[in-house]
């Protein structure tokens, strides 16, 4: 769901190269994307556990 959101966000940019940006873009940022939101799954499921 989040890459969904920045991938629409990189092609709403400026400048006549947008397309070949954000492929750059893309590639560099979907490793991190992912390895964010298994940190967030991660800290989910703490914040259940202590909240039990």
């Amino acid at each position: 769901m989040h890459y969904f959101l920045l991938q629409k966000g990189v092609i709403k940019g400026d400048g006549d190269d947008t397309l070949e940006n954000s492929a750059t873009d893309q590639s560099f940022l979907v490793p991190l994307i992912t390895e964010y939101d298994k940190h967030l799954e991660e800290l989910n499921g703490q914040l259940k556990y202590y909240q039990v």
